[in-house]
């Protein structure tokens, strides 16, 4: 409770690959970002191939880690740097899926899905509104336009105990507070808050290109 990051799906059996995968992959987009690096002698090479995926994993001040999911093709990466760090969970996945679309998924062959997390918190409807209610105010700010239309999704996995649609209500009146006058919008929404609720804790995933970036697809 109380991490943000990213959720990576993958095959059943390449969990910990494709985590090693997604982890290097999103340190060399962190490193890409920054202003002072000199980046003109990288060509067109992909920046995944730029650090090697096990000591990405590995390094002691390394800003990413491994959290056990306990779910069989669905693992998680935990953003271990300070809250408010640049660039965000959302900036650094659409920059992600940016690289795959244009060069293909070149140091993230094993994930399938990379999907910004900007919290996790129990999976409770009242837990899961106030979630939403203090990471969409930073979301939209990094935003170019406020979203006009809105969308929420929720996908539930060895867990029986949340009310899908109680969860997914909550979660859009909590929306509707945040932008009066948008409306639901379930094609192409601007903005989408996905609900991803695996046993006893809910993933708050908002994002704001969800069918430009094929779901967040990186295949």
């Amino acid at each position: 409770v109380g991490m943000r990051g990213f959720l990576v799906t993958c095959d059943t059996h390449l969990g910990r690959r494709a985590l090693n995968d997604a982890i290097a992959t999103l340190g060399a987009a962190v490193d890409t970002a920054q202003p002072e690096r000199d980046t003109t002698d990288l060509g067109t090479v992909d920046i995944a191939q730029e650090i090697s995926r096990e000591a990405a994993s590995l390094r002691d001040d390394a800003p990413f880690a491994a959290a056990d999911v306990g779910c069989a093709g669905l693992e998680f990466v935990r953003d271990l740097r300070p809250q408010g760090s640049s660039p965000t969970p959302l900036a650094l996945a659409n920059a992600v899926c940016d690289s795959a679309r244009e060069q293909g998924p070149l140091g993230a062959r094993l994930v399938a899905r990379l999907l910004p997390c900007q919290a996790v918190c129990k999976a409770k409807e009242a837990q899961i509104a106030e979630a939403v209610r203090t990471v969409l105010p930073p979301v939209l700010a990094s935003l170019p336009r406020r979203p006009a239309t809105f969308a929420v999704q929720f996908r539930q996995r060895y867990s029986a105990g949340l009310d899908k649609g109680k969860a997914i209500a909550e979660a859009a009146a909590a929306v509707a507070e945040a932008l009066p006058g948008a409306t639901v919008r379930l094609a192409d929404p601007e903005l989408c808050v996905v609900l991803e609720t695996v046993r006893s804790l809910t993933c708050v995933c908002v994002v704001d290109r969800m069918a430009a970036n094929c779901r967040y697809s990186l295949r």
